[in-house]
């Protein structure tokens, strides 16, 4: 039974125990490798990602803006996976997903949009992504399997847990969504003073200032200082992936 097995952390593994590997030699054989036996592999909407800047209406009138943004979600696991294995813990995923479910795994996807959205004053906007991912459930089993002098000798582990990676399935699709929420007229006044004028901005300026009063924060400061408040005007599926 696999999960009689003795646990081991993947990142314990020697790299080179990862590959499956069979030889002989002259008083026996050996097999090494990691495989996995995997059960269930599900899809459901990942936790909501900020991808574009966010744009303040620091105006009295409306303003157009077209939001544009890109983020790449790589894959993330419920246990540790350092640099050393990363190779190999990848190289048994892609093989496991093709022969248990006959698809194809990406390690990582970028995903890109724009949205043309109206400002209104004293109101900020922003993108948010919320990608579909394929979550994989089960276990992997080191196997080492010795063969000498006629004896068979078995030192096998394993370890389980859950992969997530960007996915497509059916008729789930990624969601795109444009936010929109007021923003104080205190912090409104804060961001005034402190944002510097697009034409002149230092290299790495964080918050600065368009010709037509719109003012532009990094991505996380929407979320962080308004996402509580936060509406959702606009929502659009089926986002570019590459």
């Amino acid at each position: 039974m696999i999960a009689a097995l003795p646990e081991v952390q993947p990142s314990s593994i020697d790299p080179e125990l990862w590959p499956w590997t069979e030889k002989e030699h002259a008083f026996g054989s050996y097999t090494t490798g990691v495989v996995g036996r995997h059960k269930v592999m599900r899809y459901d909407f990942g936790v909501p990602e900020t991808v574009s800047q966010t744009v303040c209406n620091a105006t009295s009138s409306p303003m157009t803006r077209t939001l544009t943004g890109s983020r790449t979600l790589g894959t993330q696991t419920s246990y540790s996976v350092s640099a050393t294995v990363e190779a190999g813990f990848f190289g048994v995923v892609k093989t496991s997903v093709t022969t248990s479910f006959s698809q194809t795994w990406t390690e990582e996807t970028t995903f890109t949009d724009s949205i043309e959205v109206e400002i209104k004053p004293g109101h900020c906007m922003w993108l948010e992504l919320r990608p579909v991912m394929r979550i994989l459930e089960g276990d992997f089993v080191l196997i080492r399997h010795f063969y000498l002098f006629g004896d068979e000798y078995r030192d096998n582990a394993r370890f389980s847990g859950t992969v997530t990676a960007p996915g497509v399935e059916g008729t789930l699709k990624d969601v795109i969504v444009a936010k929109e929420a007021p923003v104080r007229e205190d912090v409104l006044t804060e961001l005034r003073t402190h944002a510097v004028e697009v034409e002149t901005r230092a290299e790495g300026a964080s918050v600065y200032r368009e010709q037509d009063g719109g003012i532009v924060l990094p991505s996380y400061l929407g979320t962080l200082l308004m996402g509580d408040s936060a509406n959702q005007v606009m929502e659009r599926e089926g986002v570019r992936r590459s």
